[in-house]
């Protein structure tokens, strides 16, 4: 999934991931090479900007993955969601001790035009992609951090919220709305309201 995402990300050059930058025998060290570049995709100009204006709309624009969202970044990305069992196999086990699940994704890049980074967060039995975003969030906000020779971020931990109050992937059908009476705006807790008097 990195590879796909940083394919999408740079136009279509397929890089190799590697984490080595160099080793040491007893000698010093010594720098490992990037490996080559495998090969390339040729995306189609206007489905190459459409996949990339997509993305950074999932993180930029109230989709679901807003929580990676970084001012003056233009973090682009993408939820999803793996099963880990078929409905029928999950009927089938309840009951039993087994975790079935589903699995979570979070693929990212920054920034959006020129970027720098990209990866992937993959939750295994977390349920939702969009909790991958603040991991995502926390290794871009790293990333830019030592590149810049700021203190690095501190991840607060906060309790998740509830997924019937927070869950992006289910927003509500109809947004709050305001209700302005002699001038005065009262924000209602609910789109449907009990006006009797």
């Amino acid at each position: 999934m990195a590879v796909m995402i940083s394919t999408v990300a740079n136009g279509g050059t397929r890089v190799t991931p590697h984490v080595v930058r160099a080793i040491d025998e007893g000698n010093g060290w010594t720098a490992v090479p990037a490996p080559a570049v495998a090969n390339s995709v040729a995306f189609k100009p206007d489905t190459w900007s459409a996949l990339r204006e997509g993305l950074w709309m999932v993180v930029n624009a109230s989709g679901t993955g807003g929580r990676a969202r970084i001012a003056g970044r233009d973090v682009s990305g993408k939820t999803g969601t793996a099963q880990v069992i078929s409905n029928e196999g999950r009927a089938r086990a309840r009951g039993s001790d087994r975790d079935l699940r589903d699995h979570g994704w979070f693929v990212f890049f920054a920034p959006r035009d020129n970027p720098e980074l990209a990866g992937v967060i993959f939750g295994e039995h977390n349920e939702h992609g969009y909790l991958g975003a603040p991991i995502a969030k926390h290794v871009i906000e790293t990333y830019f951090a030592k590149k810049e020779g700021r203190p690095l971020p501190v991840l607060i931990e906060t309790a998740p919220p509830s997924p019937a109050d927070q869950d992006p992937d289910s927003p509500p059908a109809l947004p709050p709305i305001a209700v302005a009476d002699n001038q005065v705006t009262t924000p209602l807790a609910s789109p449907i309201a009990d006006r009797r008097p």
